[in-house]
């Protein structure tokens, strides 16, 4: 299990008491690598030292074609960084 070697994960699917039990041992530090959605960057109240975007485009299935985040939604994952 990657809970074990400090890496966590957040997506939507996820049972609410999963994602609780993950947020805490993040804010806690047991949890040194947290990787989430782009989504649940708008639902989030945790800040991190570093955040990488993998990708700047999602899949819109009903354009049925990858569309590039918004300006907002960049500016929301980017303003997760904070200094601890």
């Amino acid at each position: 299990m990657v809970l074990e070697v400090g890496i966590g994960f957040l997506y939507e699917g996820m049972k609410e008491e999963e994602r609780k039990i993950v947020e805490e041992l993040y804010a806690a530090g047991a949890i040194q690598v947290l990787i989430s959605t782009y989504i649940l960057s708008w639902e989030l109240n945790i800040h991190a030292f570093l955040v990488m975007i993998l990708d700047n485009q999602r899949y819109d299935g009903s354009e049925k074609r990858y569309i590039d985040y918004t300006i907002p939604d960049m500016l929301q994952m980017i303003g997760r960084a904070k200094d601890r």
